[in-house]
């Protein structure tokens, strides 16, 4: 049988191993350690992730597509947002915009 805390294990002399096995001094050290996974795993999963990071919304210019209807007056793409313009592109294509007007 392995342990999968073998390594964070404090049996620096062995008990756990061998023909004379006492797992009853591994009990508290197993408590903690599970209990310290489960702390980690709960703070993993309160993390938010990159999939519900908010996206910015920038008012269209009504050129971004062919689709454009009186309803349509946002977009995500910044490209085409009404009150940003391109300053300049850099040599690796990196494009920077400013907001206001040219």
């Amino acid at each position: 049988m392995s342990c999968q805390f073998k390594n964070e294990c404090p049996s620096a002399t062995g008990w756990c191993e061998g023909p004379k096995q006492d797992f009853s001094r591994c009990i508290p050290f197993l408590v903690s350690a599970v209990h310290a996974r489960d702390d980690k795993i709960r703070e993993l999963e309160d993390r938010p992730t990159p999939a519900f990071r908010e996206i910015p919304i920038f008012e269209c210019d009504r050129r971004a597509c062919n689709k454009c209807t009186p309803n349509c007056s946002h977009t995500p793409n910044i490209r085409h947002a009404k009150n940003f313009h391109i300053t300049h592109t850099d040599a690796d294509g990196s494009i920077y915009f400013m907001e206001g007007e040219e």
